[in-house]
């Protein structure tokens, strides 16, 4: 039967170094259910997502105040903290949330970014963490839950190696079956956009048919 893997660092580092075409990428580690927050008297509840400085591209991330993960951070375990907009006004209104220390479920993180995105609510209620920082707090060792990158200008069927490489790769290390569908789940976007394109050319290809069909009916 197959069975769910459970990525780890050295992953993401062989991933994204040894399959050709990788632009930016980023691992995640997920603390997952919501985590207590806490400034002075202000306490919530938001999700917490570790990550790599390169993230911020990979999603519609946009620095409002600040700035966002670096490798510095990464680097030297820092105990940094982005905060979604929506987290940064319930914990602080209209006071300024940039150097100032929160407590994430009982561990002290200084703010160094305000972010929005133009996705749902739900990513506006985010706060990013260094990856490093977070494994190390919160008794994640090496473990990812991820692994994140973009193709470039890269073709279907160079997307298509792409994936494929990566799961060899994690096959590799995992020892299972490449050809196991269930032990490892890869969604290639640049398959899903095709098919949304193919999608779009037929729905105006059928407005096109209607509105010439609307015509001759005119003309009749």
């Amino acid at each position: 039967p197959g069975r769910r893997v459970q990525f780890e660092n050295r992953d993401y580092d062989e991933v994204t170094s040894r399959v050709a075409g990788v632009e930016y990428s980023s691992a995640r580690f997920m603390i997952f259910g919501n985590s207590k927050i806490v400034y002075k008297n202000e306490i919530g509840s938001f999700t917490i997502r570790a990550v790599h400085p390169d993230h911020a591209r990979l999603e519609k991330t946009r620095i409002l105040e600040g700035r966002f993960v670096n490798q510095i951070d990464i680097r030297d375990f820092r105990k940094s903290a982005v905060l979604g907009v929506l987290v940064k006004e319930a914990l602080f209104g209209k006071e300024p949330a940039l150097g100032k220390e929160i407590k994430i479920n009982g561990l002290s993180f200084q703010v160094v970014g305000v972010f929005d995105d133009e996705g749902s609510e739900r990513e506006r209620e985010l706060i990013y963490l260094p990856i490093s920082t977070a494994q190390r707090a919160f008794n994640g060792r090496n473990r990812i839950n991820q692994i994140l990158y973009t193709t470039g200008d890269a073709t279907l069927p160079e997307s298509e190696r792409m994936a494929g490489e990566s799961r060899e790769i994690l096959a590799v290390n995992h020892t299972f079956d490449p050809e196991d569908k269930r032990a490892v789940f890869v969604n290639n976007n640049v398959e899903n956009f095709q098919r949304f394109v193919a999608l779009m050319g037929a729905i105006r290809i059928f407005i096109w048919i209607v509105g010439v069909g609307t015509l001759l009916a005119g003309v009749v």
